[in-house]
């Protein structure tokens, strides 16, 4: 998540720069080569909202430091899907004028929310896609139509217009603007390569405990009390210390989720010591959660006293005041690589001749 953070500064960097020369959008001429975003200034870029009902509906906002958020979380934004989609709407034309008539938005189910009676409808009403500026300003406000596929005889397409605008365009391709709250979310928990980092694991599982080192990142695994050293599997060591790698979740819950719902009664306990001084600590949950094929895992960073690294140490208690309060699920899979046991971590034992 440390690295992950600088990548999305990096991005909404690109964003910025990409879009450098933009300064608010145009007023539609019908232009069949003019596009939907013709410009966009994006330090004024405050929000995006995305709403096709009452409840399939995704804020996205920019915080104080600028970096973006999804509002039913409160948690960060993936900002290179969201740069994908600023990118989209600049890249997209709108194609063909197909009517001017009010009375044909039934038909591409172009209806505004505001001209139906406040009622959404799944046959009429358009999905709603909204970039706000400062103070509340509409940057762009655009109403996603029913797509049209060559299935049906046609050139691929989605319909679309302007808020306020009663021309109905088709443009070439499908805006991709999920109204998924959990779509926006950027997944990644951390990602750290054990072969490169990790100097030490210790593990809880099963009643037991386990415990690796090694003096220098080239040397081979040791073990402390349970095991003799010509009984480790080396493989499976390092298989354990690359757990982290690209660690992602599928499903978030707040920390105070009942225990039953996220199969953490009995909990493994895996510990990874970093040769710049991190301590990573997570706790999974033995039980899956079937119905999901999830486990459910909590995650804490430290580093020791006697480490003055105040950069690091400001980037950890930024990554504990995010983590301490969700329970992040993986897919099953990914968590069984912290739910090894004895007989995953021996090697075996050369035959006598």
């Amino acid at each position: 998540m440390l690295q992950k953070l600088s990548v999305v500064t990096g991005i909404i960097v690109i964003v910025g720069v990409a879009l450098w020369y933009a300064q608010g959008r145009i007023p539609s001429t019908g232009a069949k080569d003019e596009r939907i975003l013709s410009k966009l200034n994006t330090n004024q870029l405050l929000g995006i909202v995305i709403q096709n009902d009452e409840q399939g509906k995704v804020e996205l906002f920019k915080s104080t430091n600028d970096q973006w958020r999804v509002k039913g979380f409160d948690y960060e934004a993936d900002a290179e899907k969201i740069q994908d989609l600023l990118l989209q709407l600049l890249d997209t034309k709108l194609g063909e004028k197909v009517t001017e008539k009010t009375k044909h938005h039934t038909r591409f189910h172009l209806v505004h929310v505001s001209e139906n009676n406040g009622q959404w409808q799944k046959e009429k009403t358009g999905k709603l896609l909204l970039l706000k500026g400062k103070e509340g300003d509409h940057l762009l406000e655009i109403l996603l139509g029913k797509s049209r596929s060559d299935r049906q005889g046609f050139k691929d397409g989605q319909y679309l217009r302007y808020a306020g605008d009663s021309a109905v365009y088709l443009v070439a391709d499908n805006i991709d603007a999920s109204v998924e709250d959990s779509a926006w979310l950027d997944t990644s928990i951390v990602d750290i390569q054990g072969d490169e980092l990790v100097k030490a694991l210790e593990l809880q599982h099963d009643g037991e405990v386990f415990r690796f080192f090694r003096e220098k990142k080239e040397a081979e695994w040791k073990s402390e009390g349970v095991m003799e050293q010509q009984k480790i599997d080396q493989n499976a060591i390092r298989f354990l210390s690359n757990a982290m790698w690209d660690l992602r979740f599928d499903k978030i819950v707040p920390v105070e989720t009942p225990v039953k719902e996220t199969g953490r009664e009995k909990l493994a306990h895996y510990t990874a010591e970093l040769f710049d001084g991190r301590i990573v600590r997570i706790n999974i949950g033995v039980r899956e959660i079937e119905e999901e094929s999830h486990h459910y895992l909590s995650i804490e960073m430290e580093l020791p006293d006697d480490i003055q690294d105040e950069g690091l140490r400001q980037k950890i208690e930024e990554f504990n005041a995010r983590a301490k309060t969700w329970l992040y699920g993986v897919q099953s899979w990914y968590g069984k690589r912290f739910l090894k046991k004895r007989s995953d971590l021996i090697g075996k034992e050369e035959e006598p001749e």
